[in-house]
């Protein structure tokens, strides 16, 4: 891997300029090499094309959860099963400013900052009337198909 990218370097790398030598009317000068110019906006492109690659790579998602932690934190409320950056488990039972009163056990309750709110379990919102729980599911028909396939072969 090391060694392809020397060799990509190496490829981008201008010419050494061939010509007459020193000093007269034979040529071999810097004015006649139009690679000089080439080069140096060929590294302008490739710093440019790390920037991007840094941005696209480490800067934005970093961006992303910090803006997900924000959300999280705005949306906490009473009720909420939560984890704090210490390990602490709790349900939050008050909500303050900059602070979140969590209850940890039966009557104790303690106050944290709600930056140490490491993340936050919802309780699950009940299923609606007439859907079953995967497990609930069965192969076996229900009552009512049970009577309509019996009259069906009578």
């Amino acid at each position: 891997m090391l060694l392809s990218i020397y060799e990509l370097i190496w490829w981008f790398q201008p010419e050494p300029a061939t010509g007459g030598g020193g000093g007269g009317g034979g040529g071999g000068g810097h004015a006649a090499s139009p690679t000089c110019g080439d080069n140096a906006m060929l590294q302008l492109g490739m710093i440019g094309l790390m920037l991007v690659v840094f941005y696209f790579f480490m800067i934005r998602p970093q961006q992303k959860r910090a803006r997900e932690t924000e959300e999280m934190l705005r949306s906490l409320r009473r009720g909420d099963k939560v984890r704090t950056s210490g390990g602490i488990l709790g349900e939050v039972s008050e909500v303050l400013e900059t602070d979140v009163v969590l209850l940890i056990a039966d009557k104790v309750k303690i106050t944290v900052s709600r930056a140490h709110v490491a993340s936050v379990d919802r309780p699950k919102e009940a299923p609606r009337e007439g859907w079953k729980k995967d497990s609930e599911k069965s192969d076996k028909p229900e009552k009512s198909e049970k009577k309509e396939s019996e009259k069906e072969k009578a």
